[in-house]
């Protein structure tokens, strides 16, 4: 003969929940509080190094990824972009390091929407050019300068 076992809940419970022995908790409190201490440490060294919290100048100011000659860059075209009318065919050049023209092509492109962006690839290349914007001094016979911005000069065709 089969004996036929009833189940019921008994046979499966599960035991009691406990809480967690003291020491346990005791011990998860310390690593949460070592880690703060350690993220503020952290924190505190990068405010130190950086300088405290503060908007920035330009979108790289703070990224310490890039020379100080793009922020200053940076701060030229927007300076510039405010001095010379809208709808004007600029071109924006480094005498200093012409190797790098395409850059500042690049980024007057995208820094200055309003006016007309022309790439200066030589003196005499395009006489519609009506404003140049560098930042340093610059020697050329058929622009004159126009006005001295604090990161650079800009010079307007003749």
């Amino acid at each position: 003969m089969i004996s036929v076992r009833h189940l019921d809940n008994t046979d499966n419970a599960q035991p009691p929940n406990r809480p967690a022995p003291r020491w346990k908790s005791v011990i998860s409190e310390l690593l949460c509080a070592l880690a703060s201490l350690f993220f503020l440490y952290l924190s505190a060294r990068e405010v130190i190094h950086k300088g405290p919290i503060a908007r920035g100048a330009t979108i790289v100011s703070r990224t310490g990824l890039s020379p100080r000659s793009s922020e200053d860059s940076l701060l030229l075209l927007a300076e510039a972009s405010r001095t010379i009318p809208k709808g004007a065919r600029v071109a924006f050049v480094n005498p200093s390091d012409r190797s790098k023209d395409w850059i500042h092509y690049a980024v007057a492109v995208g820094q200055m929407p309003q006016h007309v962006i022309v790439y200066f690839a030589e003196a005499g290349s395009d006489p519609a050019i009506q404003f140049l914007i560098t930042p340093s001094e610059m020697d050329n016979s058929q622009y004159v300068l126009w006005r001295e911005l604090p990161h650079g000069k800009v010079y307007r065709r003749k």
